[in-house]
């Protein structure tokens, strides 16, 4: 049992820093599309590119209101429910586990 403990904390913790990762490339692509410097051009490209794949299927959904694109508001809010509610759980089963 402590094997899959481990193993599911290792898959926790993978799943929690990829989540991170998407939501600080989510924030960035807000804030320099908001600012819209030509300095950054490309950062905000490689934001707008990295995370266009995860935003795509909300803007189906989620359509924009004038300038305001809500879906990656959208996409940030499932992050952080999966964030707090898979991670969460996948932790403490593994302590569960222990």
């Amino acid at each position: 049992m402590v094997l899959l403990a481990n193993l599911l904390l290792g898959i926790a913790q993978v799943l929690d820093f990829l989540i991170n990762i998407v939501v600080v490339l989510l924030i960035l692509r807000a804030v320099l599309s908001w600012l819209n410097l030509p300095s950054a051009g490309g950062i905000a490209y490689f934001c707008a590119q990295a995370t266009e794949p995860l935003v795509a299927p909300f803007r189906r959904w989620i359509r924009p209101v004038g300038a305001f694109d809500f879906s990656v508001l959208a996409l940030f809010a499932v992050l952080i429910f999966a964030q707090q509610f898979l991670v969460g759980s996948l932790r403490d089963y593994a302590i569960l586990l222990k």
